[in-house]
């Protein structure tokens, strides 16, 4: 019945955020998903074979089993998993209606976080994974020993991201900790199932290192460190736009919350677990450990903030007056500020578009066969919507790149802050073709990409270009010069080009070149 219960909130949860699943599929996103389904299992534990890209072996499990489903089947279904996942761990064994509809809201309370829960990236798994330690530390008692069971929920809880393996060492690592302060006995049985766990955080942390080996490497520039200072403030501000403004009030006041309320023990527990993860994370960053500085990169820390808000709302029900009215207040705030965004979802569902390529690819469909260069995002998105869109093949495509995934580092570090020690036209049927393409970003210079997409277009004839993720508004850095790179090139092969068709950061041209 509880399950039951759950799943039901957990389909309103997924109706209210209708229009997030029938978004466009990003670059990034479709990048990934041209790696699926895969060739075999063992694919799983390397770097993906295509577009250097990498993902936790159990989402890439989890994305194999839904690659035969269409795009909003697949984001629904994937949200659903996780939002029954969140409830039932946050309600614990609590089967109250109200306990389940207090975990869904949470989960509205910050936009950013729902709209990655919907993306196809292991973010909103690392945000489950950080609920399901949170809830574990909370219930875990203080007297209680570190079992195999709990070995083996934290085998779990590690295995649903990246960030999480830092999550669940640090869960465990304070508990154990708390066990030796108040002098308790840590027998043989325990101390070898910390030792179990900690082999495998070892042997995770190798694997993790391994299959983002190509991705990192080929995107060096990227994930640099910046020092101590600069890496701290990164982290900082993608924190505080994973929350958002809202999000971020409301978890001020609940940790205010468990402060006041904290000689109750899951009070004080979780705004200590919450707090050390926190600083685990500052501390890697600054030591140039943990190069994330975007908000999708950090999604785990909506899961910690779900957690503060529903405990402490949990929590300062059961104290005095004063407290049951702070409780009222703040699930009034969270009532509203879910409401508003749930609101914004279904009115303002174009500001969910971050490319819109599903208008892009509706233009393409409805053209007669015709000849289609790609650009810029434009070959993986094509890919990705090609086997979801039979109409799409009935164009011929040109332009194309090699995307077999390969370790180009040493070649982009050669060519440094200048693209002309590299023949891209020899390079470009070769595995690690799509990796060089960082050297060309890194230079600010798609001269040559352009030279060889233009080369290979019909003479004589009209032709299409699709460009995804891609701005002519731009005005600086790689993303206005992949602009002039394709605009050089046409002109300087005599071609008429006009842009006929614009989207967000989405461009149909219709060119001609002559012989």
């Amino acid at each position: 019945m509880r399950f039951f219960r759950a799943a039901l909130v957990s389909l309103a949860a997924i109706l209210l955020s209708v229009p997030l699943l029938g978004r466009s599929v990003r670059s990034d996103e479709a990048m990934l998903l041209a790696n699926f389904p895969l060739g075999g299992m063992a694919d799983t534990l390397h770097p993906l074979p295509y577009y250097d890209q990498a993902s936790p072996a159990l989402y890439s499990l989890f994305l194999n089993l839904l690659s035969s489903l269409d795009f909003a089947a697949m984001r629904g279904l994937e949200q659903f998993l996780l939002v029954l996942g969140m409830i039932l761990l946050l309600a614990g064994r609590d089967g109250r209606w109200r306990a389940f509809a207090l975990a869904a809201l949470c989960l509205f309370m910050s936009p950013r976080p729902v709209l990655m829960l919907s993306e196809f990236k292991h973010y909103a798994f690392e945000a489950l994974g950080a609920v399901a330690a949170v809830t574990w530390f909370a219930r875990k008692g203080r007297d209680e020993t570190f079992t195999f069971r709990d070995v083996l929920y934290h085998v779990g809880v590690t295995s649903l991201g990246v960030s999480t393996l830092v999550i669940s060492c640090v869960s465990i690592g304070v508990f154990m900790a708390g066990r030796r302060l108040r002098a308790a006995r840590i027998g043989r049985r325990e101390m070898v199932a910390a030792a179990s766990f900690a082999l495998f955080a070892a042997l995770y942390y190798l694997h993790v290192k391994h299959i983002t080996t190509i991705q990192i490497g080929n995107n060096a520039l990227v994930y640099a460190d910046g020092g101590a200072f600069k890496n701290a403030v990164s982290l900082l501000r993608a924190w505080r736009s994973a929350i958002g403004a809202p999000g971020l009030v409301l978890t001020g006041i609940s940790v205010a919350v468990l402060w006041m309320a904290r000689r109750i023990v899951p009070a004080g527990r979780v705004a200590a677990l919450c707090g050390a993860t926190a600083v685990a994370f500052f501390g890697a960053s600054m030591a140039g450990m943990y190069p994330a500085d975007a908000s999708r990169h950090v999604t785990w820390v909506a899961g910690l903030a779900w957690s503060l808000v529903f405990f402490a709302i949990c929590i300062a029900e059961r104290e005095d007056a004063r407290m049951r009215t702070v409780a009222r207040l703040t699930m009034a705030g969270l009532v509203c500020v879910s409401l508003a965004n749930v609101v914004t979802f279904h009115l303002g569902s174009k500001q969910l578009e971050i490319t819109e390529n599903n208008r892009a690819i509706a233009w393409l469909e409805n053209l007669p066969p015709s000849d289609v260069g790609l650009w810029s995002g434009g070959q993986p998105v094509l890919e990705c919507y090609l086997r979801k869109r039979p109409g799409l093949a009935r164009h011929t495509y040109f332009g194309r790149i090699n995307s077999r995934s390969a370790d180009v580092r040493a070649a982009i570090e050669t060519a440094g802050n200048s693209a002309s020690p590299v023949d891209f036209a020899a390079l470009k049927d070769h595995s690690g073709a799509w990796g060089m393409m960082t050297a060309f970003k890194n230079a600010e210079d798609y001269q040559q990409p352009a030279e060889v997409l233009v080369a290979e277009a019909p003479r004589n004839r009209p032709f299409h270009i699709f460009a995804s993720h891609y701005d002519l508004g731009a005005t600086r850095g790689f993303t206005r010069a992949r602009v002039n790179g394709l605009h050089d090139a046409l002109a300087a092969h005599g071609c008429d080009y006009e842009a006929v068709a614009q989207f967000d950061s989405v461009v149909l041209y219709t060119a001609q070149c002559p012989q």
